[in-house]
């Protein structure tokens, strides 16, 4: 296993094996389709909670107007972002945010958000940890804060959680592409697509 997370070089003897656009028009199709499930499961994860949550509540411990909460819907977005960010400084990179914009008659409107970093190659696990950190972190404190907030600011949680969930479809795509590789392999990030390096097998 690797020692470091992260590096800004291609070792020798490495080849690029695997190139996902999300921009490529199959492959945004198949994700279009892969979003649809996404959502119907986050729904049905965040209504499944709901039963639990409110036997476990113990109380308006926050007890902020519902309006706050369904902002979250909204601050969801750059947190999921954000959360990504946090995971590459801990992999020894700085994150660069931005994001991709679609022209719909005159408005131009961001269809892609994301987080990354340039010119550094992240081992495999180190990978899959920074795209799946806000699937889980956010996850798990959207469903925390259910335990302290009002029951009125339920809907507007786990609109959020759904959201956050749902959004993450392109992330567990990127996090199953990288397990198909070797542990040592390297994983290029270009904010909307990556590129998976590994050790060239030598012909015999």
């Amino acid at each position: 296993m690797p020692s470091q997370r992260s590096r800004l070089d291609l070792p020798d003897g490495y080849a690029q094996v695997y190139h996902l656009d999300i921009n490529d028009t199959a492959t945004m199709n198949r994700l279009q389709w892969i979003g649809v499930i996404g959502l119907i499961v986050a729904l049905a994860l965040a209504a499944l909670w709901m039963i639990p949550a409110r036997a476990l509540w113990i109380g308006p411990l926050i007890p902020l107007p519902d309006l706050f909460f369904w902002a979250l819907v909204i601050a969801i977005i750059p947190a999921h972002e954000w959360v990504h960010g946090l995971a590459i400084r801990w992999a020894g990179q700085t994150p660069r945010y931005g994001a991709k914009f679609v022209d719909v008659g005159r408005l131009k409107l961001p269809y892609i958000f994301y987080a990354t970093t340039d010119g550094a190659y992240f081992y495999r696990d180190t990978f899959n940890i920074i795209a799946l950190a806000p699937l889980v972190v956010l996850s798990i404190l959207l469903a925390a804060l259910t335990l302290i907030s009002p029951l009125s600011a339920f809907p507007a949680i786990m609109g959020a959680f759904v959201v956050n969930a749902s959004g993450a479809v392109g992330d567990l795509w990127m996090a199953w592409a990288a397990s198909r590789h070797p542990a040592d392999a390297l994983v290029l990030d270009e904010a909307d697509a990556i590129r998976i390096f590994s050790r060239s097998t030598p012909h015999s």
